[in-house]
Order: structure tokens, then sequence, then C-alpha cells
């Protein structure tokens, strides 16, 4: 469902907060879900204003109960360093109000302070979710950017998927545990699930994203100075090995080196995309 635009992007609520509101009327928890839906957007439009100040072409938000997923139109490369500061931006904003409401706590009416514990629980739980290293969490995210620059993109996003799906399913099976010896209600277990569904949709895309990527440099209309990650491999290295290194924002050139170890040539990446194309991933360096 479409809420609206905001600075030209449009904002989308998913169905999982209409039964989250239904659960809160039921249990007479409606002003914290509302609060708490509050407190998303916020999060949310925080990374809108960095998205904006990083110059990055942001054309829809989805608000998902505990977070949201920010979408950057296909013509738009994110660097590792802007991915830390578009992800680290929602967080921000939850420890920006989190530390105001701690602060002016004190001056605040008692009538009032049950709705300040609300509010600050909810920027807690918030910043402590999302900075989780699951994927496609805002922590996840960073940790794949920090990773990215040594590993490459494809090969810090398998890294990061794993350590996704084993925390997702320690939560899922404590929660039931916890469940059947009542020491936890049934929330833990749909964020659980909530993290599970999302794990796979990015599971199914990150290729996807990877391929995105390079079709930006391909572009012959796209002009635009790069900056250079360069890799050395062994001519007879199959091409998918290098291609799990590139670089996202970056024109990777790979320099191919000798079985007496000399330099025996340098491919670029544009070259070896298009190699794979023709021939499959298995196609060995030299023979591009």
């Amino acid at each position: 469902m479409t809420l609206g635009q905001l600075a030209g992007v449009k904002i989308k609520i998913s169905p999982l907060f209409f039964i989250l509101l239904t659960f809160a009327a039921v249990n007479a928890q409606l002003m914290a879900i509302s609060i708490f839906f509050v407190l998303v957007l916020a999060h949310e439009i925080g990374h809108i204003i960095m998205a904006l100040y990083l110059k990055l072409n942001v054309y829809e938000i989805n608000l998902l109960p505990l977070g949201g997923r920010v979408r950057i139109a296909s013509g738009n490369e994110i660097e590792p360093n802007k991915e830390i500061k578009l992800a680290m931006a929602g967080p921000i904003v939850n420890i920006l109000m989190l530390a105001f409401a701690i602060l002016g706590n004190s001056i605040i009416p008692l009538h009032w302070q049950s709705v300040t514990q609300i509010f600050v629980k909810g920027n807690v739980l918030l910043v402590l979710f999302n900075l989780l290293p699951i994927l496609p969490l805002d922590g996840g995210r960073v940790y794949r950017a920090m990773l990215v620059k040594s590993r490459g993109y494809i090969n810090a996003t398998k890294y990061i998927l794993l350590i996704s799906i084993v925390i997702i399913v320690i939560l899922i099976i404590g929660s039931v545990i916890g469940i059947i010896f009542k020491l936890v209600n049934i929330t833990l277990l749909i964020m659980g699930l909530f993290l599970l569904l999302n794990f796979f949709l990015e599971y199914r895309t990150y290729r996807l994203q990877f391929i995105k990527h390079y079709l930006i440099k391909e572009n012959p209309v796209q002009k635009k100075v790069w900056n250079t990650n360069t890799l050395t491999a062994s001519e007879n290295t199959v091409a998918k090995k290098v291609i799990n290194q590139f670089i996202p924002g970056k024109f990777n050139i790979v320099v191919l080196i000798g079985f007496s170890g000399n330099v025996v040539g340098r491919l670029s990446e544009t070259q070896i995309m298009r190699a794979v194309r023709k021939f499959g991933p298995t196609v060995r360096l030299k023979d591009i």
C-alpha cells in the first residue's frame, strides 16, 4: 500500500503492519504500535536524507514492521563507503531520538511517562535489531560493505548470507523453545520468520544486483571517472573466481600472471563479463 511521496520518494507500507495493528488492538497495545510506526518512519526518513546528501536516486521505501527497504534506481551504484553511510543513517536517527527522550525525561509531565517509556524502548529495539549482521538489515549492509573492500561484492554477500541464516535459525529455534516454556511471547517468533522471508528475498536477488553494477559501467553513455580496483591472477584462473572479488563503484582490472611469474596481460571487467556471457563463467582468463 502506498502512503504517499516524500522528496520524490514513494513510501509504501507492508501489509504486515496491518496484521500488527490488529494484534495490537486485540491486546490493547494500539498506542505502542502507533508510536513504533512513527519511529520506523523516522528511521527511514534518515535513510532518505542521507541518500539525497550522497546524491543517490532513491525511488521507493517500503516500510516493514522493524525497519524498511530503501530502493535505489538502477542508474545509481553504491560504493562501499556510501553504503555504510546510507545504512547507518537510520540507526543514528533512532539513537538521537533516544538521547533526546532520555535527556528530556525529567521535564516531561508524569502522565506522559508511559509514552516516553514506549518511545525509549522502541528506539532501543530498532537500533539493536537493525544493527544485527543480517541481510538486508542495516547491520548486514554495513558489515558487507566493510568486507567488499577485501573480498569483493559476491564473496562478501555469500559470507554475510551464511552468518544471516545461522542467526535467524538460532532466533527461530530459541523463540519456539521460549514460547513452549512461556519465557517469551510470539513476537520474537514473528520477528524470526520476518527475517527468514527477507533473507530468501536477498538470496534470490544479490546476483541480479551485481549484474546491475556491471551494466552501469558497460553503458557507453555513462561518462564517469572511475576509481580502479586492481586484482592479480594466474592466467589459468577461471573468470568466476575474479568476478566474485569485483568491487561495486570501482572499475575492476585484472593483471594476468604467466607460469614464470611475468605479467602477460591485463583484462578489464568489461572484457571478462562479455566473455562470461559468451563462453560461461568457467572460461579461463588466458582464453579471453
